[in-house]
């Protein structure tokens, strides 16, 4: 089996589309032209469908060396979005890579859930995002206000990370968009003290320390940012102590968790916080917890 066998046809259609710049259909329309078609399912190994089969035509030297050293890449194990260097979530491309956390489409909800609270309330101007990460949260949020922009909004966002090889990716996506959002390089417990906000979100780490994670990522991403403790409440709940110190009065916070902890974590809130709501995801597990400071 040769090593673009071993992926996935999807993704050497992805890893294609990539190395040439272009989008996924547009693909499809330049390996038609060659006489091809795009397979239409995994199974479809017909000769006019192998990528391998069309990748010397459509690529020069120089990019059919790179298409190459990403199939190996991947080949070996390495999430897709590492080996390419960018990954989507919501209306962005970030950049990521070893060291800092693949952004996940669940936690495109909490953007949502955060936008509804600015939308409602004209008074949330301070926003601070704690573990930020590739900065997926922050620069989303910064996007979406600036792109509605009704009403003007002039958010002052600070994004909170410790890991050194997070930071890197965090400057670069704020960078990319041109976000004056103000990184905070410091582990949350030491972050932003004497310092009040209007809206708090967080993603901390949750899994569960004996739950068993996908190869590809417990062998790749940063332990460091999945693992919440034994039960993975005792992360979430660090987190949940320094956001309401944080808080100011009917500020609200935001936090995404493991749905077997929800219970655990709703209750948490209610020491502190009031209006306590949880949400579910798009497969209906409740991953989500919001609560105001009175």
């Amino acid at each position: 089996m040769n090593t673009i066998s071993k992926i996935a046809i999807n993704e050497q259609q992805i890893l294609l589309a990539h190395v040439l710049g272009i989008s996924r259909k547009d693909l499809s329309k330049k390996i038609a032209e060659l006489g091809g078609k795009f397979p239409a399912n995994e199974t479809d190994l017909s000769s006019s469908s192998k990528i391998e089969n069309f990748s010397e035509k459509l690529l020069d030297a120089k990019q059919l060396d790179q298409f190459n050293q990403l199939i190996n890449l991947r080949s070996s194990g390495q999430p897709l979005q590492y080996v390419m260097g960018v990954a989507p979530f919501r209306y962005l491309e970030l950049f990521v890579g070893p060291g800092v956390l693949i952004p996940r489409p669940e936690t495109e909800k909490l953007v949502e859930i955060a936008l509804n609270f600015i939308w409602a309330n004209s008074e949330i101007v301070s926003v601070v995002d704690l573990g930020a990460g590739s900065g997926a949260i922050s620069i989303a949020i910064y996007a979406e206000v600036a792109m509605k922009n009704q009403p003007p909004r002039n958010l002052q966002i600070s994004a909170v990370e410790k890991s050194e090889s997070a930071i890197e990716y965090l400057k670069k996506n704020i960078a990319k968009y041109e976000a004056p959002i103000r990184v905070v390089e410091s582990d949350i417990g030491q972050a932003l003290i004497g310092v009040k906000a209007d809206l708090i979100l967080a993603n901390p780490p949750y899994i569960p320390d004996d739950e068993i994670l996908d190869k590809e990522v417990s062998d790749h991403e940063p332990q460091i940012a999945l693992r919440g403790g034994s039960d993975g409440t005792k992360v979430p709940g660090y987190f949940f102590q320094n956001a309401v110190r944080m808080m100011k009065s009917n500020a609200i916070f935001i936090m995404e968790h493991h749905e077997n902890s929800a219970a655990q974590i709703k209750s948490l809130f209610e020491t502190e916080l009031v209006d306590v709501v949880s949400y579910e995801d798009l497969n209906g597990r409740t991953r989500f917890t919001s609560g105001r400071k009175i």
